[in-house]
């Protein structure tokens, strides 16, 4: 991973923001944290995965493009190399609805697998911050 991916927090922003409009997702939507109610809890977990996109984005670990096969996201791993998250589609999400819903990580590792196209042992194989971010992503699509 190089330092040309880092961007300031206001360029990561602005990433951030062309993901959620690509994908539609009104981040209006998460605001209401206050109370212990299950919107709260889910609301405070979305707030995190957004800020762990954004950190993503400042240290380049991660990059979106927009090409003719639609919006990527790219994740850039410590041995330099990339892997990329094709646009979510409706083969993904079947992927993911073959997991039991209570099965959080396996729904997140079978959309994101199925989405850089090498299945969602590729995305088992990935360790600490690639992993967490990787799973903030699938997150962020599953709930958004």
């Amino acid at each position: 991973m190089s330092d040309e991916n880092k961007l300031s927090k206001e360029s990561a922003q602005k990433e951030l923001e062309k993901f959620y409009d690509y994908y539609e997702i009104e981040t209006e939507d998460f605001e209401k944290v206050d109370g212990d109610d299950d919107e709260s809890r889910a609301n405070k977990a979305i707030q995190r995965m957004q800020l762990k996109i954004l950190k993503g984005l400042m240290k380049g670990k991660i990059s979106f493009k927009e090409d003719d096969g639609g919006f990527i996201i790219v994740l850039h791993k410590k041995a330099g190399d990339t892997l990329e998250f094709k646009e979510l589609d409706g083969f993904a999400k079947a992927e993911m609805s073959k997991k039991k819903s209570s099965d959080e990580y396996g729904r997140i590792f079978a959309l994101t697998g199925k989405m850089c196209g090498l299945g969602e042992h590729a995305v088992k194989k990935l360790k600490g911050p690639e992993l967490s971010l990787v799973e903030a992503i699938g997150t962020t699509l599953l709930m958004g």
